[in-house]
């Protein structure tokens, strides 16, 4: 395993916010990247991911907002994982518009490995239900032309 992913001992982060209309799940997470084993790295993305759809499933009676760094380019297009979070009513975001969210022109980009020469949508924020919660997507957008920025992608 990759040194930069042992220590960064990856999980979900999750938060109950309490609205007017009841409860809401917040959850974020940032999934192993990989870069040097392949299947060994997709494996344990898939791994984490079971553990997410876990989550998804128990909190299947509130809305859930799900956000973060997934590693994985067309993320609901996963044979896998795709239809689950379809079953479990999970939707994009940024479906609509779904631009890249780690840049080739990125200057951090070029530091780190498997960034490669192309553009790649790898950061999802997912939502399901926001109704139960009186709330609704408004806009979804990649900052992606910040004067500085913050990391790789």
């Amino acid at each position: 395993m990759d040194f930069a992913e042992y220590i960064a001992r990856k999980g979900i982060l999750e938060t109950i916010v309490t609205t007017s209309e009841g409860p809401l799940c917040l959850l974020n997470t940032h999934l192993h990247a990989g870069g040097l084993h392949g299947d060994v790295e997709t494996n344990i993305r898939c791994r984490q991911m079971n553990q997410i759809l876990k989550v998804l499933v128990a909190r299947n009676d509130m809305p859930i907002i799900l956000a973060g760094d997934f590693n994985e380019h067309e993320m609901l297009q996963h044979p896998v994982h795709g239809p689950a979070m379809e079953r479990l009513g999970v939707k994009d975001a940024a479906e609509d518009n779904p631009e890249p969210t780690m840049r080739a022109d990125n200057c951090y980009g070029k530091r780190w490995f498997r960034n490669g020469h192309e553009h790649r949508r790898i950061d999802y924020v997912f939502f399901k239900s926001l109704y139960l919660a009186g709330l609704r997507l408004q806009e979804c957008a990649v900052m992606a032309r910040l004067e500085m920025p913050f990391l790789d992608h």
